[in-house]
């Protein structure tokens, strides 16, 4: 009575090296067909580089937003050029960080963040062409600053924790 029931019976088949080696060794076409597919993928990974290349390189040009150097500039407003790759809310965060630097009160990030917010929110967008510079009022950064003071203990906390997620 011991039977014995016989298990699945599995065919030894080539694995997908085995395959590709069947399908290049017998057919020439399809081999050609394979490299010719692999040098387009590669073409167009080449031109793909060298079209990021050359839009990441610039030269800096003159435009109607830059101040000569010469020119005393107005004590009211930060100024910040726009670099390669800068966007508005960066070149936000970067004023807002110039007027808190030699502020003798600690300003936290949290409060930083909140301003480059709102600023950003609620101020038009200036030219922001590499080379041009931004300018924002002082009062009006010292405005959203003591906004940030009317806010309740929960929501400055999330601004902070907001804040620990973004680089200063």
């Amino acid at each position: 009575m011991n039977e014995v029931i016989p298990g699945p019976i599995f065919e030894s088949r080539p694995g997908w090296g085995g395959q590709l080696k069947n399908l290049v060794a017998h057919s020439w076409g399809r081999l050609m067909l394979i490299l010719a597919i692999i040098f387009i993928i590669c073409w167009i990974i080449i031109l793909t580089i060298n079209k990021n290349r050359s839009s990441l390189s610039y030269t800096p040009t003159a435009t109607n937003n830059t101040l000569p150097i010469s020119s005393p500039r107005d004590m009211s407003t930060i100024e910040e050029t726009v670099a390669p790759g800068d966007s508005y809310s960066l070149v936000v965060r970067k004023i807002v960080t110039k007027y808190s630097t030699p502020l003798s009160i600690p300003v936290t990030g949290g409060a930083r963040l909140f301003v480059e917010y709102e600023i950003v929110k609620y101020t038009p967008r200036p030219d922001m062409t590499v080379g041009s510079i931004v300018s924002i009022s002082r009062d009006v950064i010292s405005q959203y600053f003591a906004k940030f003071e009317t806010l309740t203990a929960y929501q400055k906390n999330q601004w902070e924790r907001y804040s620990r997620s973004v680089k200063f």
